[in-house]
């Protein structure tokens, strides 16, 4: 919910944290590990069509 707040739909931290009922901190945390997450399953989805 915070990856699409923040990269798709433009809301700032402190926007998304009183929307979502979490402090700032949360929010940007949230943030890194769905980027980390998506850079991960990116990397692996990679890895298996560059093997065949």
């Amino acid at each position: 919910m915070v990856f699409n707040l923040f990269a798709i739909e433009g809301f700032k931290h402190s926007e998304i944290a009183k929307k979502l009922g979490v402090s700032e901190s949360t929010s940007k945390s949230q943030l890194f590990k769905a980027r980390k997450l998506l850079q991960q399953n990116y990397y692996k989805m990679n890895t298996r069509i560059h093997e065949n």
